[in-house]
């Protein structure tokens, strides 16, 4: 299981609740679609749109990732100076030339751009940068399509502090297999 992962999961309209074993819901395995966030209320919310192993279309929610990109952990003062509402954290993590760097955290994705370039303005190289904000969270996580939600849900519901994504589900989908679900309900293959 990789952790923290989605926040909330949900699956088309409200259904009967998932099958319960000795209190706990079965774990539900789905693929990623479509990866993509939405600003709600000032804080980004990461939203995978999949679809689960029995077909039916879902979401899954996280809102607990903060954009960032990571600077040289020399440079932490310059970015102090240049932009004073960003957060810095400790990285155990280097450059390719071995200097080690530092989190550069803001609080929306569409932050990260301007911050890119005051700090280039200032002689300031940022790292990854260049990530959009969906995929920085697939790949935080290792998920690479598929996923397995394993915690507390009802009709696809779960609560943030339960919910693990695994990305050891790849065999859920066999080769040549694709369905889609329109808003109806139907299903094309």
């Amino acid at each position: 299981m990789v952790g923290p992962a989605g926040a909330n999961f949900h699956s088309g309209p409200p259904g009967p609740l998932a099958a319960w074993d000795n209190g706990t819901p079965m774990a539900e395995r789905g693929f990623v679609l479509t990866p993509t966030y939405r600003v709600v209320a000032g804080r980004p919310e990461v939203h995978l749109h999949a679809v689960l192993e029995s077909g039916e279309p879902a979401l899954v929610v996280d809102d607990r990732l903060a954009p960032y990109v990571f600077v040289r952990a020399a440079e932490a003062d310059a970015v102090r100076r240049r932009c004073p509402e960003a957060r810095l954290l400790p990285a155990d993590l280097t450059t390719f030339a071995g200097d080690p760097v530092v989190r550069v955290e803001v609080r929306r994705p569409a932050d990260v751009p301007p911050l890119r370039a005051r700090l280039g303005e200032a002689g300031v190289e940022c790292f990854e940068a260049d990530l959009r904000f969906a995929y920085r969270y697939l790949i935080d996580r290792g998920i690479r399509g598929a996923f397995e939600v394993d915690g507390p849900h009802e009709p696809r519901v779960a609560n943030a502090n339960d919910v693990k994504l695994s990305r050891n589900a790849m065999s859920l989908f066999t080769a040549g297999t694709c369905r889609s679900v329109g808003p109806s309900g139907s299903t094309t293959s």
